[in-house]
């Protein structure tokens, strides 16, 4: 038996995210206009920190306050938070859109595909299986689509504008974080890498237990003809006990990677505030740029957290979508050959006979010298 790969290389998961989003259609623009709307809500709310430490420089000291200027600077504050707020609020709409748009597709896509699918393959796969993959693989798919579009936008341009700004503000105390960032990174990729086999596998014995649910309820006449009552209740306790076991831990080791990535960045915050204050001491840096490093260290975190919180949903998404991406990847059935005689109206009454038919899906014997006859009516 085969076995499931661990986990995806680079190149695969940039593969199955290329597929994925290829799925849009018409909505592709919609990536472009995301990011945009990204940018200007991360640039408008690291601009703020920088709006009061302009005005926290133009009170030198008593007696010594340009009130005017600082009122001015102030008021433009709840423009820009309501411009920020306002381009997350678009930016989460078309994230909504798109997702929708990309679900949709592949729903057809797979139904469309049952349809041009061989018998083998209908018979190997029970029904509940590929319901699974349709509708909850694609649920799970959709909701990781969209938390993953809008934290993955914010969350990058966040880290790279949050770096921007500090370099402007002390070009050291960035190069700290910059130093110790890989730590965060380490850490989240070491434990995502081992929780992505462990959502494939939940995946599938969710499918498993969809497909009895529905072939008991389907056959409920039948099992209790038969006094398999208890027999197939034993069944599907064994199937859940064992769904369980593996959903229990690949959410509890998805979940060690928001609280260790909230440790190492509590790290880079006690360095930049270490190292910001002895250059504050120094006379290097001011309290207004010290003041508005803190504040950015503080945004600087928010990103990794904010990714690591979502990193189990993007893992069971992925999973997700490698299962439906299986079902459109199975090989349909052969083109008939063209020039086959067509079968008249007239000649399609009568007695269908066939003699010495052999069947099997594979190479393995199956039904031989088979003789039947089907007379009219």
């Amino acid at each position: 038996m085969k076995k499931a790969k661990k986990k995806l290389s680079l190149a695969e998961t940039l593969s199955s995210l290329k597929r994925l989003l290829s799925y849009a259609g018409g909505y592709r623009w919609l990536f472009i206009a995301a990011f945009v709307f990204a940018l200007a809500s991360s640039v408008l709310t690291h601009i703020i920190p920088k709006v009061f430490s302009a005005a926290i420089e133009l009170a030198v000291g008593p007696g010594n306050v340009n009130m005017s200027g600082i009122v001015t600077l102030l008021m433009s504050v709840p423009v820009m938070i309501l411009s920020a707020a306002a381009s997350e609020l678009v930016l989460r709409i078309m994230a909504v859109r798109l997702g929708s748009s990309i679900i949709r597709n592949i729903r057809t896509e797979a139904f469309r595909k049952i349809n041009r699918l061989p018998l083998s393959y209908l018979d190997t796969h029970s029904s509940g299986d590929l319901l699974s993959r349709i509708i909850s693989d694609a649920d799970r798919m959709s909701d990781g689509i969209l938390t993953g579009i809008v934290s993955l936008y914010s969350s990058v341009l966040g880290i790279v504008v949050t770096l921007v700004f500090m370099f402007t503000v002390s070009p050291a105390v960035a190069a700290i974080v910059v130093i110790l960032t890989p730590m965060s990174m380490l850490v989240a990729s070491f434990i995502s890498s081992r929780t992505y086999s462990l959502f494939k596998k939940s995946a599938g014995l969710s499918a498993g237990e969809t497909s009895l649910t529905e072939e008991y309820i389907g056959g409920t006449n039948e099992i209790k003809l038969f006094g398999r009552e208890k027999a197939c209740s034993d069944e599907f306790d064994r199937v859940n006990e064992e769904y369980r076991k593996v959903a229990t831990k690949a959410v509890f080791f998805a979940s060690l990677t928001n609280p260790v990535t909230r440790f190492v960045n509590s790290v880079i915050y006690a360095g930049v505030a270490l190292t910001g204050g002895l250059l504050t001491a120094s006379g290097m840096l001011g309290v207004s740029g010290f003041t508005v490093l803190l504040t950015y260290s503080r945004e600087y975190a928010k990103p990794f957290n904010d990714l690591s919180g979502v990193l189990a949903e993007a893992q069971n998404a992925l999973a997700s979508a490698m299962r439906i991406f299986e079902l459109l990847d199975a090989e349909e059935m052969e083109k008939e050959a063209d020039g086959l005689p067509e079968i008249s109206d007239e000649n399609r009454m009568g007695t269908l006979s066939a003699e010495n038919v052999c069947f099997s899906y594979t190479e393995r014997p199956f039904m031989e010298n088979l003789n039947f006859s089907a007379p009219q009516g």
